[in-house]
């Protein structure tokens, strides 16, 4: 007896579309170190969207918020369109397709540099001047926000805060403050 076919896989040949059609999701998940530059690394092929259940090869069970986390810390923008595809027992469920704009792709290309950087495990002395500046930044605000008596939670929230604000800068060719 025949399995049947999963929801995603049923999804992608109702549209006539294959997953691996411009990126494989098999070098993705080599490639690339976390799951939310896999997903980016994705959607920046040209013609290439994902719905929940596609996100899976992928390995990215909540889609939702990896695209919430790229659009709300790093600025982009995707098109989200929403459809319905073939749940494990052939019901309809609703279901968001995700794409990037070819205007989002210069900004995507960035974000996915910082994200395809390795940082752990390596010494300041393999850091490039960029970096090394960005690093020195974020330990200088910690000390600050330490001498003016700031709980730890506090502090964590703070320097996020502030990280992103550096990331935005970077990202958009300024230097960091």
């Amino acid at each position: 007896m025949k399995k049947a076919t999963r929801p995603e896989e049923q999804s992608r040949l109702l549209q006539g579309q294959s997953i691996t059609a411009s990126a494989s999701p098999d070098v993705l998940l080599v490639d690339m170190p976390t799951k939310i530059a896999r997903i980016l690394a994705y959607v920046l092929v040209p013609c290439n969207s994902l719905n929940r259940f596609e996100a899976e090869m992928l390995g990215d069970h909540c889609l939702n918020s990896t695209i919430a986390k790229l659009a709300n810390d790093y600025g982009l923008e995707f098109q989200r369109r929403p459809e319905k595809v073939p749940n494990r027992w052939g019901a309809p469920c609703d279901v968001t397709r995700y794409s990037l704009p070819e205007s989002q792709y210069p900004r995507a290309r960035a974000v996915l540099a910082l994200l395809s950087k390795p940082a752990k495990g390596r010494d300041r002395s393999q850091l490039s001047a960029s970096e090394l500046e960005f690093v020195t930044l974020v330990e200088q605000r910690n000390s600050l926000l330490i001498a003016q008596g700031m709980p730890y939670d506090e502090r964590k929230v703070a320097l996020r805060r502030y990280v992103q604000t550096l990331h935005g800068k970077r990202l958009e060719g300024g230097r960091a403050a």
